[in-house]
């Protein structure tokens, strides 16, 4: 063959071997591979902190196979462990990683010095795990970081201060940890910082002036610490603050009134522990400039003196002055205020009438005050409890009835019997603050936290160390701030009170890996029996059971309060939802001779009480109550928007004494047979604390 003839097909032999060719070499040129030393530092990071399944070096990190990949999911708490990568930086076609997530992945290991071995790093994110040990110093190597969470986990020790050569950081979490010491002064070299989370974190001592350089800084969360001293006047500084969250530390002294120049302050939440509060401290009337407050929370700061003018405040949706020694009236402007949704003045000394229009705020708590007049315009939701109101929306009760002497009650739970015990079913899953009435005994639930469970009652199965009375653990009830149940109509007299309890949440798999810690402190008649309760440290685990037994409850007025308060201490979003009060079951037994008389609940409205007298004197009883509520029932029925009144001695009450008198003794001889009749109580969400109908 002529060799011209070839020429066309060797050329495109030739072409086509050169495509190839150069295919490869480009091929060749985009494959690039990871700083072998980057490369060596991910094998010691994965090693040390024990992932599992481990990552596969079998491929190059920076190729995003095998798993190395990050995920597009917007979950942020979601199960991952993947890295990104940037092969731009320089002109040698090696990759960097600027990206390491290891989130949910439980891991219990350390941090090796390994992670300074990252010079390209801009976020880090190891939250939500079971990481230990401490932060090493190499952490300040880092020096591109701009995003740095090591949230929800168990490491310990002091924060280094090398943290404070990233300069370039823009958010900062510590939360929910174990640390130790104070905060380090170099903290105020972050200047780019916008956000800084150090909730739960264990730290404590005064806050560091140099925090005063962080200008830059929108969201500031320290609650649930050990700062103490006063609220330091350089916070004013700090112009582009939206976010102040504080409480559950133990700062002393009075509000500074300087953080009115914080105009762009949405959100300042504030509490502080019972006793550690100079007294005098009021509310600075200057908060009248903050006007782009949503929520305002001073609660349990021992303030006093009038609620001052707060009319300017026109976007708040929440304001919570609760638990403090406010007196006054309430302020009429808080009506006028459309966006307000949730107001908390309860536990203070306020007087007067309640301001028309409150009846569209969604939660109300006025309780425990000594608030007067009519309550018609208010919703059903308003939490009442504790004031001299005049009620015609429900039925009332007189608490000064004197007709139980003991009450059991299996929280969250339906009625059950434990041990011969019958346990009145609490099952009512409503967070709206209202009381109900159970024949002998209210509950209320109060408080808001964005980050609390909506459904107020638990169950979670619990065997072996409950024994014979695990049924008592099942279910509990909790609340986002306050607890209470209050026996009514008691008996005076001296009681003991058992109060049961099992962490059926933290630690269970219903709050990721378990980090999350609840602290609340119970009263009882006024009185603080337990401060920082935690049941799982207490319990020595989750998923046991746990009593707290108290003798020598003295009852004179009719009413038995017993009151679980979070304080502000214990995690938040750790990582999922706060942690209120809680509690599993309570019975109250009386120290007293009760003359022979027995009391059983038949279920969770009615009481039987079987009484050793005379069949006359029994029947003469019967006949006189049932008379009395006939009329009184066909009255309200007649007459339905008529002020409930007390009972104005129509029917006599027998007392002990008189009925001990009248059996000389409870003689046997006297006794002509047993009997039990039953005494229903309609549901009922008000009732009176000192000798009244609220």
């Amino acid at each position: 063959m002529d060799r011209w003839a070839m020429a066309p097909a060797m050329l495109i032999a030739a072409t086509g071997f050169c495509s190839i060719f150069l295919f490869r070499c480009v091929t060749a040129q985009q494959t690039n591979v990871t700083d072998p030393r980057e490369v060596s530092a991910l094998r010691a990071l994965g090693t040390s902190i024990g992932l599992s399944p481990p990552w596969d070096f079998s491929v190059d990190p920076c190729s995003g196979a095998a798993g190395w990949g990050e995920d597009t999911g917007t979950n942020q708490f979601r199960r991952r462990s993947a890295i990104q990568c940037d092969c731009s930086i320089g002109s040698d076609g090696v990759c960097h990683v600027t990206r390491i997530a290891i989130v949910s992945m439980n891991v219990r290991g350390q941090i090796p010095p390994e992670i300074g071995n990252f010079p390209y790093m801009n976020d880090l994110n190891f939250q939500a795990n079971l990481i230990t040990g401490v932060i090493p110093d190499e952490i300040g190597l880092l020096s591109n970081m701009e995003h740095l969470t090591v949230a929800s986990n168990r490491l310990s020790g002091p924060i280094p201060g090398t943290m404070g050569n990233l300069t370039r950081l823009l958010t900062l979490s510590l939360a929910v940890n174990n640390f130790s010491g104070t905060l380090p002064q170099e903290i105020g070299n972050l200047s780019s910082l916008t956000e800084l989370y150090l909730d739960s974190t264990g730290l404590g001592g005064e806050l560091p002036p140099a925090l005063r350089n962080l200008r830059r800084l929108q969201t500031l969360n320290i609650f649930d610490n050990n700062f103490n001293g006063s609220i330091p006047d350089f916070l004013a500084n700090m112009s582009s603050l939206q976010v102040l969250a504080m409480y559950g530390n133990k700062f002393t002294g009075p509000l500074p009134a300087s953080l009115a120049n914080l105009t762009n302050l949405r959100e300042f939440l504030l509490h502080r522990e019972l006793g550690e509060v100079s007294a005098g401290g009021s509310i600075p009337p200057s908060y009248n400039r903050l006007t782009s407050l949503t929520k305002l929370s001073l609660r349990n700061c021992q303030l006093s003196g009038f609620i001052p003018d707060l009319g300017n405040l026109t976007q708040l949706t929440h304001l919570d002055l609760s638990f403090n020694n406010l007196s006054g009236t309430i302020p009429a402007y808080l009506a006028s205020i459309d966006s307000l949704s949730r107001l908390f003045l309860g536990s203070n000394n306020l007087t007067g009438g309640l301001p028309n229009q409150l009846s569209r705020i969604v939660d109300l708590d006025v309780s425990f005050n000594r608030l007067t007049g009519p309550f018609s315009q208010m919703s059903e939701n308003a939490t009442i409890i504790g004031n001299q109101f005049q009620v015609n929306r429900t039925q009332g009760q007189n608490v000064n009835a004197a007709t139980y002497f003991q009450f059991a009650i299996n929280c969250g739970g339906p009625q059950i019997t434990s041990d011969g015990t019958d346990f009145n079913a609490d099952m009512q899953s409503s967070l709206d603050g209202d009381f109900y009435s159970t024949g002998g005994w209210v509950t209320s639930s109060s408080g808001f936290a964005e980050s609390f469970q909506d459904n107020p009652t638990w169950f979670q199965s619990i065997e072996g160390s409950a024994g014979q009375q695990a049924v008592l653990y099942q279910t509990a009830r909790t609340a986002p701030t306050s607890l209470r149940y209050l026996g009514v109509g008691m008996r005076s007299g001296s009681y003991t009170v058992h109060l049961h309890f099992a962490e059926i949440i933290i630690g269970t798999g219903q709050d990721g890996p378990g980090v999350g810690r609840r602290y609340f402190d119970v009263f009882i008649q006024g009185d603080r029996k337990l401060k920082d309760f935690n049941i799982r440290e207490e319990a020595n685990g989750s998923l046991r059971a746990l009593t707290r037994s108290f003798t020598a409850v003295n009852v004179s007025n009719g009413v038995l309060d017993i009151h679980l308060l979070w304080m502000g201490k214990g995690t938040c979003c750790a990582p999922f939802r706060s942690f209120g009060p809680l509690i599993s079951a309570i019975q109250v037994l009386p120290e007293f001779e009760t003359g022979g008389a027995s009391q059983s609940e038949n279920s969770s409205r009615g009481v039987k009480i079987g009484v050793g007298i005379s069949v006359p004197l029994l029947v003469l009883f019967v006949v006189s109550g049932y008379l009395l509520w006939r009329k009184r029932h066909r009255k309200n029925l007649e007459n339905d928007d008529e002020e409930l009144k007390l009972l104005d001695g129509k029917l006599h009450m027998f007392s002990y004494n008189e009925i001990k008198n009248a059996t000389a003794g409870f003689d046997p001889a006297r006794l002509l047979g047993k009997g039990a009749f039953g005494k229903k109580v309609k549901k009922a969400k008000v009732f009176g604390l000192s000798g009244g109908i609220i």
